[in-house]
């Protein structure tokens, strides 16, 4: 017939049954995808090279002095531990040159003074607290910690300093990056003293909390979309509100296993957790008097 145009109807059909194989796969490959992106972020973010080692420790800072070796003291400094509920650092440290040194010492590391006697070789503890830094940015929180190390021969009741020759270490840390520099003034927005350095620790990237991250973020797509589909397009009955109620339970139990146990109100909360409160009440308020109203009747039977 002029001017009539026909539609292939079996064409169409093998169209779509081509496609449809294509999105039958489709979730399977996106979580192939977000597996090896997390097998490839966790490998290459522990095989960066860690720099100089010394008795297997990693070497953040050393200050060998110009001096006559046989004149100055010999310290090492290990950054050995890191507390927030303290909110300081640990620092151990031990004198090498012991035997060799003049004897009796004074040695002052950060706000600890020790004096030392005899040549027994003791650690020393130090505890050293964060002047700057706060969880509030968490995961991406930084702190900041200063020290200094004086030595002093006490010998005949006169005091003379003595040169340092000092060695900052730290050990392998899966939570936390430890690096040591010279105190520039925008560290603590004061004019440091001449030997004073400062110790920057951040958090190591965690593949986990990306995962948290985009889980919660599942969780408020899930009970946005089906949601919206009940009280905003309407395109369903109301739904139990237990759905929106499990969400709300759920979200916080997942949250809680945060690397770190951050307090609730940090960054990641604002970007996540607090935002999956906000939908999930909204839609638990809403679809609850959506459920709760009083159904149509039926018809009456012809």
């Amino acid at each position: 017939m002029p001017g009539a145009s026909f539609v292939d109807m079996d064409s169409q059909q093998q169209a779509k049954q081509a496609v449809q194989p294509t999105r039958r796969y489709l979730p399977l490959l996106v979580v192939v995808a977000l597996v090896l992106a997390m097998v490839v972020a966790f490998f290459v973010g522990h095989s960066v090279g860690t720099g100089p080692r010394l008795s297997g420790y990693k070497v953040l800072y050393k200050s060998p002095t110009a001096d006559d070796s046989k004149t100055a003291v010999a310290l090492t400094v290990v950054v050995s531990a890191v507390s927030l509920d303290t909110y300081d650092l640990t620092l151990t440290s031990h004198i090498d040159n012991l035997d060799a040194a003049s004897t009796p010492l004074q040695v002052e590391i950060g706000r600890t003074l020790f004096n030392i006697s005899n040549a027994v070789a003791a650690p020393l503890l130090v505890k050293s607290p964060f002047i700057k830094g706060s969880q509030t940015m968490y995961p991406f929180d930084r702190y900041l910690s200063s020290f200094q190390v004086v030595a002093k021969s006490i010998e005949n009741t006169t005091q003379q300093q003595l040169p340092v020759a000092l060695t900052v270490l730290s050990s392998d840390s899966f939570t936390w990056v430890t690096s040591v520099r010279p105190t520039v003034h925008s560290d603590f927005d004061e004019e440091p003293p001449s030997n004073s350095l400062t110790i920057r620790v951040h958090r190591a990237f965690n593949v986990y909390i990306v995962v948290l991250f985009v889980g919660i973020w599942a969780v408020i797509g899930g009970i946005a979309y089906v949601g919206s589909m009940t009280i905003i397009w309407k395109t369903r009955a109301p739904d139990n509100p237990a759905l929106f109620f499990s969400g709300l339970i759920a979200v916080p139990i997942f949250r809680n296993t945060a690397p770190g146990n951050p307090p609730y109100g940090c960054l990641f909360d604002i970007f996540s957790t607090f935002i999956s409160f906000i939908v999930i009440l909204t839609f638990l308020v809403f679809g609850s008097l959506a459920y709760m109203r009083p159904k149509p009747a039926a018809p009456p039977a012809v």
